[in-house]
């Protein structure tokens, strides 16, 4: 046998388009112009960049203009390529596309490391032939394509959901895996928390108690109990996914955060340490592709890198839309009920329709709905994995998606009819503790709309594809009908949202249902309808936060911070976080500020233990946090290092009742009033029909942010009203005349409602309850003047007045509010409260103020 003739290396074309004309078994003509432009670019400026992010919006070849920089490159410099995708389904999807319709030789990598085929293995390893796997095959402790030369993060957007998890220990009570280390810890941290913290960690309460609760434990107190947090962690991650997380973190506990929600704790450093990730910090170049890569730096702080380079996105496509879509605010003017059913009516009118959940337990709901309404097939994430083959052939599927925001397309006629029920705020506690603790949602603002723009665009994938996007949540729809939000967006989305909810106002189900219709059948009308779009876009401009460009200016700062931190160089972490400190200068920056003043705190805190010179600089700092922010740990861990509260702070009881305030009226809706309205109606009911009464006081504690309850239990309280320091429990005789006694045994029952609180409510045990009791009784008997004792009688006539004036109160701050992280708004609510007698301890000297308990005419 004659051996075989050595192949030469081929003849390097001197740039990308070239090379892909040459490729002989593509099956697409000619690359578009927008490629083309962008392929050129590339070739002539950009290849040397070592960190580069190419923004191409969907639709106009994005997969394309990867793979052909990948492969010029690897045939160029003869390089190890790895091209990433967010999913499996992605990766099989993209080598399809190489293989088949481009005419490239790529390889696929899924699954587990020993069942990669060698040959492919022996492919890229001598760099004939481009890896393309998950993100999970980069980031992990030990990962197998560590000696690439160039990366390609397709859908750079999402490395959130794959980075930051490298360095995430999450661990939660639910979780069969992690439900005894969540105990242990909560055993630890029993010495460094309130019992109504820790009854909040527990999640021992109801939901409406806990409802916003989310803390950090602070530097004192992470540094006090790191040891027995190893020794745990240590002992009981070895038979859990933990275990290669805390490989990672083992040791720089001090460098990290621990967050805690109802249920749930998250360790994690504020920025992914990407820098020890050999793999990825050691390659030469890293590319990022995305339609939607947001700014400010937040691409720099989901990837750890100190500056990524943007290439410009090509003339005529800078922040276009995609295809048309035909937006539908169904709570625009139905009901719940009315809404629910029309959803099931449009899902019948098509094939097969998405829709989008923010969880599994949401979606599992939804699929109920669905199939109890339709009959249709419901199909999974875990179903169109790897194909979509057996939901595009069927003609009565619904595809039901929790938490997808992108990854899964459905162009053409795949689905034209895309649900989306709600979608995360955020994706865990970090985010959601800087957002609602810290009012910082400027840091994540654009974080969330690219989600969103990643939402709505499943079904619009191209320039000619049309899609209905159904929102049915209403914060969602909240969301999209905020005027400020709607101004950042692309005109022609501005104008697609704004013709939506024209659409959807004044209109009943029929109505709506005509409309979809009309745009299922491309008609007349709608093609009419959609001209209109294009007009009114051509009429809007975009507007960008001007904040962004301090986010964007410090972003690096704030790497090198955290990588100081990661390496225990305290002295110049400091340095680091007072020059992030430096830029951010913007009014709408205060949260963040409060946050970089803390971390400037830490980093002084962690130093001064071997340098003493470095406690007042860190007094200092979690001063300055406390002053630009209303944070209640800042307040417990200032009041541990001997800090005297600043006049000015706000109670930890105000902002907690604040918060609580805000997370309600967000919960109720910001686009109208029609369901807060319902509750202050259902209040004033309660006030005049007495069988209401308690009822009422209820609905009435929930709307001014205290802990409102009742129980039907035996020698139970009536309603009480609690924040973390302070409340009042009630013992109502509202149905009595004014001529009637009090009598001691009535008196007598309110004198056992603080045991019973203990008892049963333990998260309340350390709160200090006032008994009032509200009547409208004058006179009481002799032995019943003892048992008051103590206790506040408020007349019943002053109960109702002082009631009307907080509804007026409230109804005020319902107008001015826009969200639950704005921190002007809760400032403003807290100096309301306090003016109008409505935080608990202004509420509790009013009550005393009134109280006609030494007044009543005595009897027998």
């Amino acid at each position: 046998m004659a051996f075989k003739p050595r192949q030469t290396r081929s003849t390097v074309l001197t740039d990308p388009v070239q090379l892909f004309r040459s490729l002989p078994h593509r099956k697409i003509e000619t690359e578009n112009p927008h490629q083309r432009e962008v392929l050129l670019s590339y070739a002539a400026e950009h290849q040397n960049k070592t960190d580069l992010a190419i923004q191409l919006p969907t639709g106009s070849g994005k997969t394309l203009v990867g793979l052909v920089i990948a492969e010029w490159r690897r045939r160029k410099n003869l390089e190890r390529v790895v091209y990433l995708c967010p999913t499996k389904q992605l990766v099989h999807q993209t080598v399809s596309q190489a293989n088949n319709v481009y005419g490239l030789n790529v390889k696929g990598f899924v699954g587990a490391n020993r069942d990669f085929d060698a040959r492919d293995v022996a492919d890229y390893r001598s760099g004939k032939a481009i890896a393309v796997t998950t993100y999970s095959a980069l980031f992990n402790s030990n990962p197998f394509f560590h000696d690439a030369h160039v990366l390609i993060l397709d859908d750079a957007h999402t490395v959130e959901n794959y980075v930051a998890k490298n360095w995430s220990i999450e661990i939660t009570k639910t979780s069969k895996e992690t439900r005894e280390i969540f105990d242990l810890i909560c055993s630890i941290l029993s010495s460094r928390m309130s019992r109504f913290d820790l009854a909040m960690l527990r999640n021992d309460v109801k939901p409406d108690v806990s409802r916003g609760w989310c803390q950090l434990l602070t530097i004192d107190d992470l540094l006090a109990v790191q040891d027995e947090l190893s020794d745990v962690l240590d002992t009981h991650s070895q038979d859990s996914n933990l275990h290669f997380v805390w490989s990672l973190l083992r040791g720089n506990l001090q460098s990290c955060s621990l967050f805690m929600a109802p249920g749930e704790i998250l360790i994690r450093p504020y920025i992914p340490p990407t820098w020890s990730n050999r793999a990825f910090s050691e390659a030469s170049t890293r590319i990022y592709l995305s339609a939607t890569l947001g700014a400010g730096g937040d691409l720099e702080r989901l990837t750890g890198r100190r500056r990524i380079e943007r290439m410009p996105a090509p003339s005529g496509l800078d922040g276009h839309g995609v295809g048309r879509r035909f937006f539908i605010f169904p709570t625009r003017s139905l009901d719940f009920n009315e809404a629910g059913a029309l959803l099931q009516r449009l899902i019948k009118e098509v094939p097969r329709a998405v829709c989008l959940t923010a969880s599994d337990r949401r979606a599992k709901e939804w699929s109920d709905f669905v199939q109890q309404g339709t009959g249709y097939t419901i199909y999974t994430s875990r179903d169109i994995e790897v194909s979509k083959e057996a939901f595009v052939a069927n003609e009565t599927a619904a595809a039901i998606l929790a938490g997808r925001f992108d990854g899964i397309d459905f162009p053409k006629d795949e689905s034209r009819l895309l649900l989306i029920d709600d979608l995360p705020a955020v994706v865990n506690l970090q985010e959601r503790f800087l957002s609602q603790e810290l009012g910082s949602d400027a840091l994540f603002r654009d974080r969330k709309k690219t989600r969103m723009l990643q939402a709505i665009g499943r079904c619009t994938r191209s320039f000619v594809d049309t899609s209905a996007v159904v929102i049915c949540g209403t914060s969602l729809r909240d969301y999209f009908l905020d005027v400020d939000l709607k101004k950042e967006l692309h005109p022609e989305l501005q104008a697609e949202i704004n013709f939506g909810e024209h659409q959807s106002s004044d209109v009943d189900t029929e109505g709506l249902l005509e409309n979809f219709r009309a745009f299922l059948a491309l008609n007349e009308d709608w093609q009419e309808a959609s001209n209109d779009i294009a007009n009114d876009a051509a009429e809007l401009e975009q507007e960008l936060p001007t904040y962004l460009s301090d986010l964007q200016n410090c972003v690096s700062d704030e790497i090198k911070f955290s990588e100081c931190m990661w390496r225990a160089d305290y002295e110049k972490a400091y340095a680091h976080a007072l020059d992030v400190l430096g830029k951010l200068t913007k009014p709408h920056l205060k949260g963040l500020r409060a946050f970089w003043s803390y971390q400037a705190g830490v980093a002084a805190f962690l130093q001064s233990q071997t340098d003493p010179s470095y406690s007042k600089l860190a007094s200092d700092q979690f001063e300055a946090a406390s002053r630009a922010s209303d944070i209640q740990w800042v307040s417990g861990l200032r009041a541990g290092m001997r800090f005297s509260p600043s006049s000015n702070d706000s109670g930890p009881d105000e902002m907690f009742q604040a918060k609580r305030i805000a997370n309600k009226f967000a919960n109720l809706g910001v686009a109208n009033n029609l369901h807060f309205n319902r509750e202050v109606e259902q209040v004033l009911e309660g006030l005049t029909d007495l069988t209401k009464f308690e009822a009422s006081q209820v609905k009435l504690g929930e709307l001014l942010g205290f802990i409102s309850e009742n129980s039907s239990d035996s020698a139970a309280p009536d309603p009480w009203w609690a924040v973390k320091g302070r409340g009042i429990v009630f013992e109502d005789y509202a149905e009595a005349q004014s001529t009637s006694v009090l009598s001691p045994t009535k008196a007598k029952q309110a004198l056992g409602h603080k045991n019973w609180l203990v008892q049963n409510r333990p998260e309340l045990a350390d709160v200090d309850f006032q008994i009032v009791l509200v009547t409208p009784v004058t006179r009481i008997e002799k032995g019943a003047v003892p048992q008051v004792s103590g206790s506040y009688i408020w007349n019943l006539s002053h109960y109702i007045s002082w009631c009307n004036q907080a509804l007026d109160t409230l109804r005020r701050l319902k107008g001015s509010f826009k969200s639950e992280d704005d921190l002007v708004w809760l400032a403003d609510c807290i100096s309301e409260l306090r003016s109008k007698n409505l935080t608990m301890e202004a509420l509790i000297a009013h009550v005393a103020s009134v109280n006609c308990s030494e007044n009543m005419v005595v009897v027998g």
